[in-house]
């Protein structure tokens, strides 16, 4: 299917223009430029602004305006290398670096190198199309761009795509970093507008070799019909608005600009894998001659830096025992926590990463838990969290380290020794697979992670127990007091309280009719006395100051007719009555004052 207003792109996608300028083109954002255009119909699709900075942020998804019905594309990234005209780092003369590894094998230094072969700036961006189409759905769509000096004749040109940290530093003229099995090189030759681009990668690690037969090749320019891999050089002069090429008197020659697109998915489906995150993008030139032998040709100028497709991403949450999240929370001192660590990638489709994660934890430190809190790397209280399964630290460095299943580990049980906050930390190791996939480790040690161990100080509330006792006293010739005695406590009062403060709305908390200090009986000496006590206790609560009182009724049994009732009203001292104390109960008067 063509692309948006005739404008070539890989397979007419549509999220770009392969058209041999850096100018926006288009009046919709998308097909998307290297630069904004001059127009207000177009200023709004540039990649970068004049100062080289991004113009465009990661994850903006744009509409596309070419194929089914809703398709958009998303921008994963994007990366301008800015390159010194002049003396600067190049390759070391010798050929056949393609077919070596970095390491141990390409050298740099600073020197000058001819105006054909000096590269300005070069640049790269990376998209994922989503669309109706299952056909290319979730398809990473990778595009370059390379500017050069003065050019005549045939040019060759490369961008190798390598998945670990490559780069070479002037201090020792060595390049460190080693292959990676599917490392990609994109060799391009161009000349007078027509280019042809081929797509070779490397099978093995620091000792494999680079393919002799390219997985993907175009000998045409980029078209509106265009196939998943394509390259495009300009007929006209180039003006840029970044430096150095940004007046018409030191615009980009024929020939001297270069740009490429490339579906990523269809050219890493020929080895049978997903596309890996990658880490370095290097652009080169290199002497002339045919496709055929200039992959193994004297490299050139050289222009390289950090370019990733996704990462992996971890996220983590400290639990206590029970399973429940304790982030910014709290765990008594004796009890244990672990920490839940998912590890995903930044990009859907791209290989979930595998490997491991080992668990540390920090602390204790003094609370509260702020956003400065965590766990850091150099931080000196920083431990491993260790199960009973896990060795010697000193003999085993996998100790801490718990596999990933399904994206997601947990640490052994922690038990803290003492009160503070503690802080987990959690750093994903990936395995060969993740690491040939370009996944590096992270780690996560915030605020988020971290966890007040406290003890707690328990309620002390006193409470007093007012019990009583009574005796009555028979009367001479009367015999025996043989009945029973009822004991009502009122209160609380904030006063002494008079009679009219012994009723029902007044008793205390507990009282009530069928109490159990409710018609107790007497015991009867053998002089005709009578004695009892309350059976229960009653709670009084702890408070400033309160008045209490006791009601006693005496009620003579139903035979003993000689007796009528008596009581002990609140305010009386003692109308017939003397308290004497049971075993095990304080006394009570009859009106007291409480005190906690």
């Amino acid at each position: 299917m063509g692309g948006a207003s005739g404008i070539p792109d890989v397979n007419g996608y549509g999220i770009f223009e392969l058209d041999g300028n850096v100018t926006h083109d288009a009046t919709t954002v998308a097909p998307l430029d290297w630069a904004a255009g001059t127009t207000s119909a177009t200023a709004g699709g540039g990649l970068f602004n004049a100062d080289s900075s991004q113009a465009q942020s990661p994850g903006t998804t744009y509409p596309v305006p070419s194929g089914p019905g809703g398709d958009t594309a998303t921008l994963i990234t994007s990366k301008f290398l800015a390159d010194t005209v002049g003396p600067d780092l190049a390759f070391i003369t010798g050929g056949s670096k393609d077919l070596k590894n970095p390491a141990g094998n390409w050298q740099c230094t600073v020197k000058p190198v001819t105006p054909k072969d000096e590269i300005q700036n070069a640049y790269a961006s990376a998209f994922q199309l989503h669309s109706t189409n299952p056909l290319r759905d979730k398809h990473i769509v990778l595009y370059l761009g390379l500017e050069r000096g003065i050019v005549t004749g045939t040019s060759n040109a490369a961008f190798w795509l390598f998945q670990k940290n490559i780069g070479c530093g002037s201090s020792t003229g060595n390049f460190t970093g080693d292959h990676a099995n599917g490392d990609v090189l994109l060799f391009a030759t161009f000349n007078g507008g027509s280019a042809s681009i081929q797509a070779f990668n490397w099978s093995g690690d620091a000792t494999g070799s680079l393919s002799t037969v390219p997985l993907e090749a175009n000998p045409n320019a980029c078209s509106v019909n265009t196939a998943d891999l394509c390259g495009q050089t300009n007929l006209t002069n180039v003006v840029t608005p970044w430096p150095p090429s940004s007046s018409t008197a030191s615009a980009i020659s024929p020939n001297g600009f270069f740009e490429a697109g490339i579906d990523l998915t269809t050219l890493f489906s020929t080895l049978h894998r997903s596309v890996p995150c990658l880490s370095t993008m290097l652009a080169d030139t290199r002497a002339s001659g045919t496709q055929g032998n200039a992959v193994s040709s004297d490299l050139h100028d050289y222009i390289s830096g950090p370019f990733t497709l996704c990462s992996a991403n971890i996220s983590t949450t400290p639990r206590d025992s029970t399973g429940k999240d304790i982030s910014g929370g709290t765990i008594l001192l004796g009890e244990s926590a672990t920490d839940d660590a998912t590890v995903t990638t930044t990009v859907a489709g791209f290989p979930a990463p595998t490997g491991s994660v080992n668990f540390f934890v920090c602390g204790p430190f003094a609370p509260p838990i702020t956003t400065s809190s965590g766990c850091a790397d150099k931080d000196p209280t920083k431990v491993l969290v260790e199960g009973t399964e896990d060795s010697d630290p000193s003999t085993d460095p996998t100790v801490g380290e718990e596999g990933l299943s399904a994206g997601m580990a947990t640490s052994d049980p922690f038990t803290p020794l003492a009160t503070g906050v503690y802080c987990f930390r959690s750093v994903y190791v990936p395995d060969t697979a993740a690491s040939n996939n370009g996944y590096e480790s992270v780690s996560e040690g915030h605020s988020g992670e971290c966890f007040t161990v406290v003890q707690v100080t328990p309620k002390v509330k006193s409470t007093m127990y007012l019990a009583d006792a009574v005796t009555v006293t028979h009367m001479s010739g009367a015999g025996p007091v043989d009945g029973s005695v009822t004991f009502s406590l009122y209160g609380p009062f904030a006063a002494a309280p008079g009679d009219d403060g012994c009723v029902a709305a007044n008793l205390a908390t507990g009282q009530s009719p069928n109490n159990p200090n409710s018609g107790i009986a007497l015991m009867i000496d053998v002089n005709g006395d009578g004695t009892a006590h309350t059976k229960a206790a009653i709670a009084i609560p702890a408070i400033t100051s309160a008045f209490y009182a006791w009601g006693i009724t005496y009620t003579p049994s139903a035979s003993n007719t000689h007796y009528t009732s008596a009581s002990l009203s609140c305010t009386a001292e003692q109308v017939n009555a003397s308290y004497v104390p049971p075993s095990g109960y304080v006394p009570a008067a009859s009106t007291l004052t409480i005190s906690p």
